[in-house]
């Protein structure tokens, strides 16, 4: 679905080389750029007054030192951008820009001023030594005091967990944090796509498995130095008694091989529940219980790694039906969905490589 009749509307507010607003509208949705200028925009949470939180990881860039310039953006309902939280580490690690990644406030607490954000730095230890060491606060969960902009405290150690139970089985031990989301009695769901699986923390701290994901065999005519490919999950959502969990997949990253699973809360049990995805890196439920799916992108070349321009979303509706909403985004990384079903989504410019910086910008889509 290409995008047409492109409006430029005024730029109204510039924070630095940040601004807000454009827009682009189409036969069914309007797509409106409502922040631009940022490096590497990866997580969005929605606060129930309608501000809009958003996770920046930073400048770091290939064969480049890392860097401290990761931090936590405040979009007002009324347009007004702030920065919450900098400071947070930066860094490059395969093809990625690794830092502050996800953020979540917990619906269980009283004290909706903390702020729960992962530092997605990969970690690995090789025989039990620790051979890539980068920022303390990597590996882990934070917790941040909006109010006081200071830290409270390291709420899960990761790579500790990994080296523990290792839901794998296989080395190195590593940890690499991308989604955090709160489910029933505040338990904490943790993503790990170093780790293969999906962390739950319980109001005491306690890190243990919530589901180890499954290797996957080649398919027909796939050849690959890689005997199984890895899953590589990237987010979950959580709906009644059941967790829906998008797995990437990783090398030789083939599309239409990511996809979607479900897991029992109560009993662990997995399936498939969506499969011939392409890049899958968020999954999200609206009001009314219908599934989207972030796509990152549709297909992978390794001289020219992961194609541009063409993230897009898909929407399972309660009848089983799975369309494509949009596409043409490039390089998309999370979304929301507020009560109105307006999208927002973390992305780059159109024809933006991840090594650029000052590329990232945050979507409106409002569906028509």
């Amino acid at each position: 679905m290409q995008l047409v009749c492109r409006t430029i509307l005024i730029v109204l507010i510039l924070i630095g080389s940040v601004s807000v607003a454009a827009s682009e509208t189409s036969s069914s949705h309007q797509i409106t750029i409502i922040v631009s200028g940022l490096n590497k925009p990866y997580g969005l949470f929605l606060k129930k007054d309608g501000d809009l939180l958003i996770t920046d990881s930073g400048s770091a860039t290939p064969y480049q030192p890392s860097t401290t310039d990761g931090k936590i953006l405040k979009l007002t309902k009324e347009g007004f951008l702030e920065t919450l939280l900098s400071g947070l580490p930066s860094r490059w690690f395969i093809g990625n820009t690794e830092g502050p990644m996800s953020i979540a406030i917990n619906p269980f607490s009283d004290h909706d001023e903390y702020l729960y954000v992962n530092i997605g730095i990969a970690y690995k230890q090789d025989t039990g030594n620790l051979f890539e060491v980068y920022d303390a606060l990597g590996f882990s969960v934070l917790v941040y005091d909006l109010k006081k902009q200071t830290l409270i405290e390291k709420y899960a150690n990761l790579l500790d967990a990994e080296a523990i139970f290792n839901p794998d089985k296989r080395p190195p031990l590593e940890s690499n944090p991308t989604k955090i989301r709160f489910g029933k009695e505040g338990i904490l769901y943790v993503v790990d796509s170093a780790a293969n699986a999906v962390w739950q923390v319980d109001k005491h701290r306690q890190v243990t498995t919530f589901a180890a994901l499954p290797l996957y065999d080649l398919p027909p005519g796939v050849s690959s130095m890689e005997e199984k490919i890895e899953p590589v999950p990237t987010s979950i959502a959580i709906q009644g008694s059941k967790a829906y969990i998008s797995l990437f997949t990783g090398f030789p990253f083939i599309a239409g091989f990511g996809r979607i699973i479900e897991v029992d809360i109560d009993t662990g049990e997995q399936r498939d529940f969506i499969t011939g995805l392409n890049f899958p890196v968020d999954v999200e439920f609206d009001i009314h219980g219908n599934l989207y799916i972030l796509e990152y992108t549709s297909s992978f070349d390794p001289t020219t790694w992961f194609q541009l321009n063409s993230g897009r979303i898909l929407r399972l509706d309660h009848r089983g039906s799975l369309e494509v909403i949009i596409d043409h985004i490039n390089s998309p990384r999370d979304m929301v969905i507020d009560r109105h079903g307006t999208i927002y989504v973390s992305c780059l410019e159109k024809d933006a490589y991840e090594t650029e910086t000052g590329k990232g910008q945050i979507l409106k889509i409002s569906l028509r």
